[in-house]
């Protein structure tokens, strides 16, 4: 499970940074609750987090910080430990009470907004989602996909992609930085 502003992944063992092509991602901890971010990002000021599992408080086959359960599964993750997961992180990246924006994620290329005037759909069928209101977490979940995060050049505007192949195939990465300007 991934999303934006967590990106959940098991790692047994936590190195203190990640390079991804060139780009350092920093290990942060904060509690028990650890996750990686972008220096880019937070130098603008984007509250921001690449979520580890460790953290939470689902229990196994979930554990610890899981933020999702599988469609059809038979084994489900209680909703309320799901969202003491988010909590725990949205409180650990000083984010705290804010809203979480998520979609249901199709692998495509569709872009939805989150105007702060407006209630969000959480059941939308999309794969990116952009944002300029302040109290709102833009958030995908991954598995085998890549989550990007992108940001104006003053951090007013962000986006959250859920990046599978047959998403960036159909230019979902295109599409939401058409959204973000």
């Amino acid at each position: 499970c991934v999303n934006s502003i967590e990106m959940s992944r098991h790692m047994d063992r936590s190195p203190d940074s990640l390079t991804i092509t060139g780009i350092m991602l920093q290990r942060v901890q904060r509690a028990d609750v650890i996750w990686y971010e972008s220096p880019l990002l937070r130098q603008i000021g984007v509250p921001h987090a690449f979520s580890t599992r460790c953290g939470g408080v689902s229990a196994e086959p979930f554990d610890s910080l899981n933020f999702g359960n599988p469609n059809g599964a038979s084994v489900q993750d209680p909703v309320e430990a799901i969202e003491e997961n988010h909590r725990r992180l949205l409180s650990a990246i000083g984010i705290g009470g804010h809203e979480i924006c998520r979609v249901h994620q199709v692998h495509g290329n569709r872009v939805v907004r989150t105007p702060a005037a407006d209630t969000f759909d959480r059941h939308a069928q999309a794969d990116a989602i952009v944002s300029s209101a302040p109290r709102r977490a833009v958030s995908v979940r991954t598995a085998d996909c890549v989550p990007v995060l992108l940001a104006t050049d003053d951090g007013s505007v962000v986006a959250a992609i859920h990046a599978g192949w047959r998403g960036v195939v159909t230019g979902v990465v295109v599409e939401a930085l058409r959204s973000l300007v």
